[in-house]
């Protein structure tokens, strides 16, 4: 027979939490499912039993529901689901039965809650103050946490002109705030709570500053003076502060329009007048204020009467400033003033103001008078006195016009003629300045005249200049009326510049050629044309350069241009004038035939006429000796004519040159030879024998003859 015995294991109860914890900490509402780890056998049924209890009190479990409660499963679940739902310290028991026995295992569950916060009910106050919220029955919160990690966070929310400071080195994050409250009305105080666990509770009080009131009756001191006539005033106290009541009396023979209002009127009987009136209020403050009550009082006096003592009439110019301040008998007092005019038109004028008269009134009409009547009333210490006339009378503002010239030439006058609103009556002053460009001459008068005097204007650049002159109109002074500045007008004078001084540039000559460049300055004012002066033309290349191309220039012709420089619109030139010629080359020229004179003798000088080539027009010509004996005397009667006379006192061979020129081209010479013999003599012959021998030889002697023998002669007689 076969039997099967199981061996069980005791019981061994064990369990964690989550991640393998012992215990477990955490906010309400707590869940978690645990991790069952105990032995189980094989052969018989386990059996699990789980219980809460709170911590230190192990004899009471607590049942599922107000505390916990199971989501997933039960008490005899293997792992059941928990959910703890109250704040507190617990002991979670597991309990193990098998056959062999029962075991268990406590494990420690922590519930922390949310933060829990209370605050004080509202407070009031007189007058704003600080207030420490640790040591302040009336302010000091009440907080209740578990979980740790507690955050305050205050905040105030500030009446309109409110202020608040945290002070004593604490902050919004404070436990127990220093909060210093500046301003009056109602402060809102709140804070916020929390701790580790999710959520946050906040809780406000208010806290009502009330000013303390106070009154005072205007003006601002307790003693005030009215005038004399015043037969009732209107009390109308400053007060500040949030007042219920108030309660008027007085100590005079006059009565209130009521004595439990805040502005009465109060109505003086006439006996009041010799006395001081003391009128006295009390204000007693609004609602719960914890501040006081307030009295003020105002003592009244009358005043004696006002008179305007400065003068009723004044004569201004048309654009000027009233500038009248009234001044009143004993001196001080305002004024006010109605103002109309009685006659003329006049602008700028002020219906109504306060004070000083600074009106600056403009006469509409160029030509008469206007008049302003000023009606002012004055006061002093706030009464009115008696109305006073003032009279002003506006003298007009004369106009001008002025004729503007065309533009003139330098060094002349500019014609201005001026017009006046006054007519003969009227006067010029003006001021002369320069605009643009350099030009003299120019005045300005600052003495009243009846008409302009013209300058003399010299403009010495190159382009227009600008004088402008500024008019100014004058009413003069009649009587102990004032002088008058009128209108203005300006006139600005173009001065044209004076022309450039023409120059032609250096006179011109060519040796045989057709073409020349003219070198004329050009002019910087004005324009240059060229043209020619006589008969003599050629062709230029253009008329306005001052270095134009002149050709067609035939030779031996002289041509004169003339350079003309313009003057700026109708104003005046210069001129000025260059001559060009070009001269034939030298051709053809010729010294003549060589010469042979044979009549010199021992006593004079021989004379050749020579036949040097003619000169051509503008052409000169020179003899001169190149070669001739030594000793002679050579010479011309006049060198620098072709046929003019050659002597000399010396036989032998004379050179000559004829030299033919002109100013530009290359000179030419040609050259002629004289030969000078002296005249032949014959002289004597002398035989060294007149008788000889047949066959025998005779000498002869030649003496005293001149000239070369030719040749030797014999014959028989």
């Amino acid at each position: 027979m076969t039997k099967t015995i199981c061996i069980s294991p005791r019981p061994n109860a064990n369990f964690s939490f989550p991640n393998g914890l012992d215990s477990i900490k955490n906010c309400a509402p707590l869940n978690f499912t645990v991790d069952n780890r105990t032995d189980t056998g094989n052969c018989r049924t386990d059996r699990f039993s789980w219980q809460v209890y709170r911590e230190g009190n192990l004899f009471s479990v607590i049942p599922s529901g107000s505390v916990f409660i199971y989501t997933n499963g039960d008490s005899t679940s293997y792992e059941p689901t928990f959910r703890f739902l109250q704040e507190g310290r617990y002991i979670l028991r597991l309990q193990h039965n098998n056959n062999c026995g029962s075991i268990f295992i406590d494990r420690r569950v922590i519930v922390t809650g949310v933060a829990g916060l209370n605050m004080p009910g509202a407070q009031n106050y007189c007058l704003p103050s600080a207030i420490n919220f640790a040591n302040n029955i009336n302010h000091t919160p009440t907080y209740s946490s578990s979980a740790g990690g507690e955050v305050y966070t205050w905040s105030v929310i500030n009446p309109t002109g409110g202020s608040h400071t945290f002070i004593g080195g604490t902050n919004t994050n404070s436990q127990f705030p220093n909060i210093q409250f500046n301003g009056f009305g109602t402060f809102t105080v709140r804070v916020n709570f929390n701790n580790n666990c999710p959520g946050s509770v906040e809780r406000t009080q208010s806290i009502t500053f009330f000013d303390t009131i106070g009154i005072r009756i205007s003006p601002t001191t307790v003693d005030t003076s009215i005038c004399n006539l015043t037969d009732s005033i209107q009390l109308l106290p400053v007060t500040y502060g949030n007042i219920a009541t108030y309660l008027w009396n007085d100590n005079a023979a006059g009565t209130f329009s009521s004595t439990n209002i805040r502005s009465p009127w109060f109505r003086f009987d006439r006996t009041d007048t010799a006395n001081t009136v003391r009128l006295t209020v009390t204000a007693t403050p609004a609602g719960n204020s914890p501040c006081t009550s307030r009295t003020a009082t105002l003592n009244v006096r009358f005043k004696p009467g006002i008179h305007v003592s400065s003068v009723a009439t004044k004569v201004i110019c048309s654009g000027s400033s009233v500038n009248y301040t009234p001044t009143l008998v004993g001196g001080g007092g305002t004024f006010t003033y109605t103002a109309a005019i009685s006659s003329g038109n006049v602008t700028g004028l002020t219906t109504s103001g306060t004070g000083s008269i600074n009106d600056v009134l403009v006469n509409t009409s160029n030509t008469t008078n206007a008049i302003v009547t000023y009606i002012i009333t004055p006061s002093k210490d706030g009464c009115n006195g008696t109305p006073f006339t003032f009279t002003v009378t506006v003298r007009p503002k004369p106009g001008i016009t002025a004729t503007a010239p065309a533009p003139i030439c330098n060094g002349t006058q500019p014609n201005i003629t001026l017009t006046n609103t006054l007519g003969a009556n009227g006067r010029y002053t003006w001021v002369a300045s320069v605009v643009s460009g350099t030009v003299s001459g120019f005045q300005s008068n600052n003495t009243p005249a009846t008409a302009f005097n013209a300058t003399t204007l010299n403009n010495s650049g190159t382009s227009d200049a600008i004088v402008r002159y500024v008019f100014t109109a004058i009413n003069p002074a009649n009587g102990a009326e004032p002088a008058c500045t009128g209108d203005q007008t300006t006139v600005d004078v173009t001065v044209l510049p004076g022309a450039s001084a023409a120059n032609a540039g250096p006179d011109a000559s060519y040796c045989n050629s057709a073409t020349h460049t003219l070198a004329a300055t050009a002019p910087t004012v004005g324009a240059g044309t060229w043209s020619f002066v006589g008969a003599a033309t050629a062709t230029i290349s253009n008329v306005n350069d001052p270095n134009a191309i002149l050709t067609g220039l035939q030779n031996n012709v002289t041509y004169t241009l003339r350079w003309t420089v313009a003057g700026v619109g109708s104003c005046g030139g210069s001129t000025d004038d260059v001559s060009v010629i070009s001269y034939p080359l030298i051709q053809n020229v010729n010294a003549g035939a060589d010469q042979r004179i044979c009549t010199l003798t021992t006593t004079g000088d021989v004379t050749a006429t020579l036949q040097g080539s003619a000169l051509g027009t503008n052409e000169t010509g020179l003899w001169t000796i190149i070669t001739a004996p030594s000793g002679s005397n050579a010479r011309f009667t006049n060198a620098a004519l072709p046929n003019t006379q050659f002597q000399t006192n010396r036989a032998g061979i004379y050179t000559l040159r004829w030299t033919v020129s002109n100013p530009q081209c290359t000179a030419v010479f040609d050259e002629v030879t004289i030969e000078v013999f002296q005249q032949p003599v014959a002289g004597t012959l002398s035989p060294n024998s007149t008788a000889v021998c047949s066959g025998a030889s005779v000498t002869l002697t030649y003496v005293g003859g001149i000239g070369a023998i030719g040749a030797w002669e014999q014959s028989t007689d």
